[in-house]
């Protein structure tokens, strides 16, 4: 459990980096609509284990 939260928090360190990505080049009315996916919670599990083959490579 202790390492599935380790993963998790990896996935985490995502999330900031995302929404500056999305929103560099987006006019304001599509702002809302580009972070929705990123702010819904979940789907963090993929990035963390991405972080952490590259971590281990």
């Amino acid at each position: 459990m202790e390492r599935l939260e380790s993963l998790l928090k990896l996935g985490s360190l995502v999330d900031p980096w995302l929404e500056r990505y999305l929103l560099k080049d987006a006019s304001l009315e599509f702002h809302e609509a580009l972070l929705y996916p990123v702010r819904a919670g979940g789907k963090r599990l993929r990035p963390a284990l991405t972080l952490a083959a590259a971590v281990a490579s």
